[in-house]
C-alpha cells in the first residue's frame, strides 16, 4: 500500500496486493494538492514495482478494503472509481473484473451517505480443478462471477450490471482532534450473485483502517 500526503494532510492511496489481485482507487480530492516530479516519480516506481509482483503469483486476497474517518463535509459530493482485477488460477484463462462506482455526498460533517452501481467483467475457460465441479475432466470453467448453471465444459464470457449498494458512515470521534476516532458504518448491498449487509464497528488512531 502506498500513501502520498501533501502539506495539508490530504492523501492519495493505492493499494496492490501480492496475488494477482489489482486494486485502483479514482477519485477527486482537494485541488491545492502540489504534486511534485519527485513524489509523482516515486509513486510511478512504487507501481511499477508492485505491479510486476502482483501478477508474479496467483490466489486470494489476503486484505479487506480501506475504510477512512475522512469523511466529505456538509453539502459536499465526491465521486469515486474503484476497479479490481482477479486472474490467473491453477489453468486455463481467467479474467475477473469488478467496478464500483460511487457517489459520496456529506449530510453533515458527521455523516456521510453514498450510493454504488457495481459492475463486472469475466472471462473463463478451463481454470477449475475442482473435481466435484468438473467430475472426471481435469479442468473445467467455474470459480466466482461463473454461473453454477454455466456448461463446465465451454467457455464463459459476459459482463453487465452485478447490482447496487447503499452507505451510511457516522463519525462519533475524529481521530484528527481526538485521541481515538471512532465510527459506525452500514452498506446493505442487492446483486446478482449475493446479497449482503455489512455493518462493522471501527476506531482509529488515524484516519485510516483497513477492515
Amino acid at each position: 500500500m502506498g500513501i502520498f500526503t501533501n502539506e495539508n494532510g490530504s492523501h492519495f492511496i493505492c493499494y496492490i496486493e501480492n496475488h494477482s489481485q489489482l486494486d485502483i482507487f479514482i477519485t477527486h480530492y482537494p485541488t491545492n494538492m502540489k504534486i511534485t516530479i519527485k513524489r509523482l516519480f516515486a509513486f510511478s516506481l512504487f507501481l511499477i514495482t508492485a505491479l510486476h509482483f502482483s501478477f508474479a503469483h496467483a490466489g486470494e486476497g489476503a486484505f479487506g478494503w480501506i475504510y477512512t474517518l475522512d469523511l466529505q463535509p456538509k453539502g459536499k459530493l465526491e465521486f469515486e472509481q474503484r476497479l479490481q482485477l482477479n486472474q490467473q488460477q491453477a489453468s486455463g484463462t481467467y479474467n475477473a473484473w469488478t467496478s464500483r462506482t460511487e457517489l459520496e455526498y456529506g449530510l453533515t460533517n458527521d455523516l456521510q451517505i453514498a450510493g454504488y452501481i457495481n459492475s463486472y467483467y469475466t472471462d473463463a475457460s478451463q481454470n477449475y480443478t475442482n473435481p466435484e465441479a468438473c467430475g472426471d475432466s481435469a479442468t473445467c470453467t467455474g470459480g466466482y462471477g461463473v454461473p453454477s448453471s454455466h456448461d463446465p465444459s465451454t467457455p464463459y464470457r459476459k459482463s453487465g450490471i452485478e447490482g447496487g449498494s447503499l452507505e451510511a458512515i457516522y463519525r462519533i470521534s475524529n481521530p484528527v482532534t481526538s485521541p481515538v476516532g471512532v465510527g459506525l458504518y452500514l452498506e446493505p448491498t442487492w446483486g446478482r450473485n449475493k446479497d449482503e449487509l455489512e455493518a462493522p464497528y471501527f476506531c482509529s488512531r488515524t484516519s485510516l483502517m483497513i477492515v
